[in-house]
């Protein structure tokens, strides 16, 4: 198995039998994107994720075969799909959820490099929340690890502002 969208090249290998050997598909489907070529090489571009089942049969010259059956599993590329979050005032709850896709759930979310602002946490299922009660321009690099260990980053800002307050004067 693998990702979607890159290219995958996995060469199919039988022992014992006289060669040449002839493979084919018996059962089920390959992945879309995905052919098996009769010299047992299974190639493409694999485009659907998902968990797929199928036979395998090498033949050899002397009309011996012999098959298998195999299971893959392809999934998209895991991806942060939260790219900004917006400016928070200073005393004001914040509650933010990172969304992703891809990878193989269940997620684990942290700061890879840099820092909150003090009083706001992120938990592990992506909920950035807490209060700063202090104004400050924050960078961070967000980490979402798959279940599979895959993982991947993003650089995020946050900035807490003051809110603004209007000032009247007395004219004299």
């Amino acid at each position: 198995g693998g990702m979607t969208g890159g290219t995958y090249l996995v060469w199919l290998r039988s022992s014992g039998g006289r060669g040449p050997f002839v493979w084919s598909v018996t059962s089920g489907e390959l992945p879309a994107g995905l052919e098996l070529l009769p010299s047992g090489l299974l190639r493409g571009n694999p485009s659907t994720p998902g968990k797929y089942s199928f036979g395998l049969r090498v033949d050899d010259s002397q009309g011996d075969a012999a098959g298998e059956n195999f299971n893959l599993e392809f999934n998209d590329p895991l991806k942060i799909e939260t790219s900004f979050i917006t400016d928070v005032l200073v005393g004001t709850q914040v509650d933010e959820l990172f969304v992703a896709s891809g990878g193989e759930k269940p997620y684990l979310w942290s700061i890879d490099q840099g820092s909150l602002p003090a009083g706001i946490i992120l938990d592990g299922e992506g909920s950035l929340s807490g209060i700063s009660e202090n104004p400050i321009f924050s960078e961070f690099t967000v980490r979402l690890t798959d279940s599979e260990g895959n993982f991947t980053d993003r650089q995020i800002s946050l900035e807490v502002v003051e809110p603004i307050r209007l000032q009247s004067l007395a004219l004299p």
